[in-house]
């Protein structure tokens, strides 16, 4: 997975490869994404993510959320995929989640998502 050259609008590759399956990066992905959050980093998250569920947005469209803590944000980072998950939605840090995640609240992400799936992150 190479991160093409040009503006920061142009940093994510149009696909990425995560668990063997690779995704098409969405165009508000690579317009709106944060420029320090890499294709590696999203890539990262889809492999380790530590809860996952479908959530719905502020204009109602349903999407997998994964969240993983990375060390190079000392953050939680965010990334969606399509229902269909074939196509990367967004990725960014959410600093929300990072202050439920460090005070133990599960609580946080049930509210937020259906269908919420945990894995231990000691075990990944």
């Amino acid at each position: 997975m190479e991160t093409p050259q040009g503006s920061d609008s142009e940093r994510l590759p149009e696909t990425i490869t995560a668990r063997g399956r690779t995704r098409a990066v969405s165009r508000h992905a690579v317009r709106d994404t944060h420029t320090d959050i890499t294709a590696e980093i999203i890539e990262f998250v889809l492999n380790n993510w530590v809860f996952r569920g479908i959530c719905v947005d502020s204009q109602n469209r349903q999407g997998r959320v994964h969240w993983a803590f990375t060390t190079e944000h000392n953050e939680m980072i965010r990334v969606v995929v399509s229902m269909n998950d074939e196509t990367i939605v967004t990725a960014h840090q959410d600093r929300t989640a990072t202050r439920h995640w460090n005070a133990g609240s599960r609580e946080y992400f049930e509210s937020r998502c259906g269908n919420l799936e945990e894995r231990d992150a000691n075990s990944l």
